[in-house]
């Protein structure tokens, strides 16, 4: 899936945008590494993993959803469990959903109940007032924006991007 490889790249260029998205500060990240991860056996894909660095952190699953799935729940909770079998370590989790909208998914099944907590399900279209927040909320919204509001999207970026770039060089000259 495209949208897949663009998630990827922004998480490997830009990881603050997946902690701002859940309301945590942007320099959680620097406590994570980011992988895509290929889980043994019947070569489970897990879009992407985000590893504490050290146990107190706990580690990402996340899955961007942009097509319909109804059988998403029992594709993805299987390969979490088995990678949590296989990665001793790893003793806090949490499965983070990015979908386009959350009609996509099927209502988690009774079986997987006991697991709700550990999973929160972020919707692309529903970000509001992204013109005030983080930039990796930004720089997310403007993947998913209407193509048509995106032009509109890149100017304010680039806008705020260059007033991030003139305070750090006088930050620096001062």
């Amino acid at each position: 899936m495209k949208t897949d490889s663009i998630f990827y790249r922004l998480f490997q260029e830009y990881p603050a945008a997946f902690f701002e998205i859940l309301g945590q500060p942007g320099d959680t990240a620097q406590h994570y590494t980011f992988t895509s991860v290929e889980v043994k056996q019947t070569a489970f894909r897990l879009d992407g993993v985000f590893e504490g660095r050290t146990p107190e952190f706990p580690t990402y699953f996340i899955e961007v959803q942009f097509q319909e799935d109804g059988r998403f729940f029992d594709r993805a909770l299987p390969e979490i469990v088995l990678y949590l079998a296989q990665n001793e370590r790893v003793t806090q989790w949490h499965f983070v959903i990015w979908v386009a909208r959350p009609s996509l998914l099927p209502p988690l099944p009774v079986k997987y109940r006991l697991l709700s907590a550990n999973i929160t399900l972020v919707s692309l279209n529903q970000l509001s007032d992204v013109a005030t927040k983080p930039l990796g909320v930004q720089l997310i919204d403007l993947i998913v924006c209407p193509v048509q509001q995106a032009p509109t999207r890149v100017s304010e970026l680039r806008t705020r991007l260059q007033s991030v770039t003139e305070a750090n060089r006088q930050r620096r000259l001062v």
